[in-house]
Formats: C-alpha cells, sequence, structure tokens
C-alpha cells in the first residue's frame, strides 16, 4: 500500500533552526525522501539540538532524493554546506542570486554548492520524482523569493506553508488567498504551518507598525524630522530596505556599502516590473575607502544592475564627502559589524555620533537586554536615540486562521513556534482545535 509520513526533526518548539522530511513508499518504486529545509540554529537560542546532531539525525544512512530551501534566510537554509554531495537542491531563482552574493563575501568555498542548485518554477511541478508531485508557490515573507511547497503522495495531499505572512507587499494584491482558492484544494489531509508570532504576542500588540506600507510612511516621517539617519536593517529583508530606499527625502543622501547595493539590485530586477516599490528611484551613494575599494560602480554595473539605477561614489577617506553628507543630511544603510576592522558603517557613524538616529529595524531581542542580545548590534548604537520600526515576516495569528479555513485540513501540524501546543486552546483557533497535532523532533506521523 503506498505510504506518506512526516518527520520532523528540528523545529516543533522553537523558531528557526527547521528541518523537516516528507517520504512517501511505493512498493514497486521503493521510497523517496525529501528534506524542506536545513537551517542552523539561530543566535542565543536555548535549543535540545545542536546543528550537527540534527545533520546526523536527517543524513542517517537512508537516501535522501532531494533538499527543498523555502527561502534563503540562515535559520532555513545555514546548513546546505553539510548536505552529503550528489543530493539534488532546490531554492528560488533570485533567492539563489542573492545566496551567491552573500556567498561571495562570506564563504567563497561554497560557490559551487551554490551554483549547484536547481531552481523553483512558480507553479510548475518539481521534475524528476516518483512519488511524489511537488509544486512551489511564492509566498509573502520578509525574505524575498520565498515558496510553500503543495505536495501529493500516496493519494494524500500537503501543505507545508514554510515562512509566511500577509502583510507584505507581495500580498497587498491578495496573493496568497488568490493560490490558496485557485491551486490548493479545500479538504486538505495535512497542514503543516509556521506559528512564529504566537510567541510575541505582547510585541505585536506593543507594535503599531503592522504592513510594510505603514513601515515606509513612518519612516518617511523620522527621515524629515532627523538629519542624519542610520538604518539598521537585515539586507535580505528587502520589502523593508526598498521602503526605506523610496522614503528617503530627496535632498538626502540615500547611502548603503557595494554589498547591500548588489542585493537590492538584483530584487530590482527580478521584481520591478510586477512591483512599483522594486523600481529606482534617487541616486544610491557608495561610501568607499580608496585604500581598500576598487571602483565599486564599475563593479555593480558588471553584475548587470538595472542602467535606470545611478550611483556615485564618496569617498570616505577625503574631508569633502563627509562634508556633503554634513551639508545635506543622509539616510544610510548600515549593517553591523562581526570583523575586527571598522566597517564603512562605523566609520561613518564616528563624524555624526553626536547628531545620529537610529532607525531600528530587527526584532527588538538582539537589543540590548532582549533574550537574544547580540554585542555587535549594541556596540554600533551604543547611547544614539533610535525608533523601533519593524514589521514581522511572519503570519499573524488571524493570518493563521485564515489559511486554516481556506484549506480546511484533516490534521494540523505547528512548527517554527515555541508556542506549539497553544493553537488548540486559542478561541482564533477553535473551530479546529480537534485537529492539531503536536508533533516532538524526531516524531513519526504517518498521513
Amino acid at each position: 500500500m503506498p505510504s506518506l509520513s512526516l518527520t520532523i526533526h528540528r523545529g516543533t518548539h522553537q523558531i528557526g533552526g527547521v528541518a523537516a522530511e516528507l517520504c512517501a513508499g511505493q512498493e514497486a518504486a521503493g521510497d523517496e525522501r525529501v528534506v524542506i529545509d536545513l537551517g542552523a540554529n539561530l543566535p542565543g537560542t536555548d535549543v535540545a539540538i545542536s546543528d550537527d546532531e540534527l545533520v546526523e539525525h536527517v543524513f542517517d544512512g537512508r537516501p535522501c532524493n532531494a533538499v527543498l530551501f523555502t527561502h534563503l534566510h540562515g535559520d532555513h537554509v545555514g546548513l546546505f554546506h553539510k548536505i552529503p554531495a550528489g543530493t539534488r537542491t532546490f531554492i528560488g531563482p533570485m533567492a539563489k542570486k542573492i545566496k551567491r552574493i552573500v556567498a561571495e563575501y562570506t564563504d567563497r568555498d561554497s560557490l559551487p554548492l551554490i551554483d549547484a542548485m536547481e531552481t523553483y518554477r512558480r507553479g510548475q511541478p518539481l521534475l524528476g520524482f516518483q512519488n511524489m508531485r511537488i509544486t512551489p508557490f511564492s509566498v509573502d515573507h520578509s525574505a524575498p523569493d520565498a515558496y510553500m511547497l503543495y505536495i501529493e503522495a500516496a493519494g494524500k495531499r500537503v501543505l507545508f506553508t514554510g515562512d509566511f505572512r500577509a502583510h507584505g507587499i507581495a500580498n497587498e494584491r491578495s496573493q496568497l488567498w488568490r493560490v490558496l482558492e485557485m491551486y490548493i484544494p479545500k479538504g486538505i489531509d495535512l497542514l503543516v504551518t509556521e506559528g512564529t508570532l504566537l510567541s510575541r504576542g505582547n510585541e505585536i500588540r506593543a507594535n503599531p507598525v503592522r504592513t510594510e506600507r505603514d513601515l515606509g510612511n513612518r519612516a518617511r516621517e523620522i527621515f524629515a524630522e532627523h538629519k542624519y539617519n542610520f538604518v539598521l536593517v537585515s539586507s535580505t529583508n528587502l520589502d523593508s530596505v526598498m521602503e526605506f530606499y523610496h522614503a528617503a527625502p530627496k535632498d538626502k543622501l540615500f547611502i548603503c556599502d557595494a554589498y547591500q547595493a548588489r542585493v537590492m539590485l538584483t530584487a530590482m530586477a527580478a521584481s520591478g516590473r510586477n512591483f512599483p516599490l522594486y523600481r529606482a528611484g534617487e541616486k544610491i551613494f557608495l561610501p568607499v575607502r580608496q585604500d581598500k575599494d576598487s571602483n565599486k560602480v564599475e563593479m555593480l554595473r558588471k553584475t548587470g544592475a538595472p542602467l535606470n539605477v545611478e550611483f556615485e561614489e564618496l569617498e570616505l577617506n577625503g574631508a569633502d564627502s563627509v562634508e556633503r553628507m554634513r551639508e545635506q543630511g543622509f539616510v544610510m544603510l548600515a549593517r553591523q559589524n562581526r570583523f575586527k576592522e571598522p566597517n564603512v558603517s562605523e566609520i561613518v557613524m564616528k563624524h555624526f555620533r553626536d547628531k545620529a538616529f537610529i532607525t531600528y529595524s530587527m526584532w527588538t531581542g538582539y537589543l540590548r537586554g532582549g533574550i537574544c542580545e547580540d554585542p555587535n548590534i549594541v556596540r554600533f548604537m551604543g547611547e544614539t536615540p533610535y525608533e523601533s520600526l519593524h514589521t514581522s515576516g511572519h503570519a499573524f495569528p488571524e493570518d493563521i486562521a485564515r489559511l486554516i479555513e481556506a484549506v480546511d485540513p484533516e490534521i494540523i501540524v505547528p512548527m517554527h513556534t515555541e508556542c506549539a501546543e497553544e493553537f488548540s486552546s486559542l478561541e482564533l483557533f477553535a473551530p479546529w482545535a480537534g485537529r492539531f497535532r503536536v508533533l516532538q523532533d524526531g516524531e513519526i506521523l504517518e498521513v
């Protein structure tokens, strides 16, 4: 008899560092096993399974037909370099390009592994699988080019959401709900859904910003009020990055380093036709150190930058560029430094520390006194005044409920959450309370 099983190797009771698998068996064809995500633990989290132990559990001598990455965040793709040689890997096409840019700066040895990754085509089943029909669909998330997976196997239908949300730029035209209505039948057998924000209720209630548009509107007010603006934001949180780019006043300089510019340009090239936010705006200024940097503008042009994006270099070794920043004011995308040598964000901050303002657009847990305090962020911010301006990359509970209602699953398995047991007790999920199955890491669920 055909069989289908789900195992969440890590992520039943933690956020990030996740890995799951689906195994479909056919008497004639044998078992076919795919792993979904292979993420590194988030820094500072208290976890029961280490990264090395996770890899041992997942690749325990059994054949693995493929590893499917839902998106490019490290807590989902971070252990890709530990996948056994010859295993097929899949990721979104834009995510692959951005992942390659990151590796050029951080881990050039991994470039051949990234180059070997196969890429999804939205709504097109993956080729080369006998027991499973796997169809990726684009989903709104803080990382660009994220996917949920619809899997048909052994007469069963499974929807694996990955990380998703319904309040970003990609879902302004109700993309998620249209995909569910058009392509995912009601009454599926299994829904595996993230539940990140169930443990962050106080943070949600205290945050007046819910959507990326809200974030952009507030950013315009902040940048108009302050002359010297530094923005701490993840380089791959591109909805927010692009909101900050377009929110910068026309009379101020918009500054970012060449790495961030390359990531932005990659997203612009892939998304600009569909989303106005990803089209070119004001000129981008690149801070350079002539003793360290070659011609950054020329380098960006060679990477296929859209021709309508203008660049100009700001030479940090000379007084003229600093004076220009002082006179005009600026919005600078800053990145915390994890190396001994000061980065360009820190060099610029030294000139403007006494009058600077920081827009902090990351999870508040990384701040001083947070449960996952990041010393690099704390050091960069110092005593500089700041405002937290951030919207989550994860679904609000009411959107998870709407998803459940849309697909009407027989079984619901929460993951990527610290509050799996709470799903069935919340009034919001009361209509489906009896359908939740809380698993433990490594437990096998026969679907």
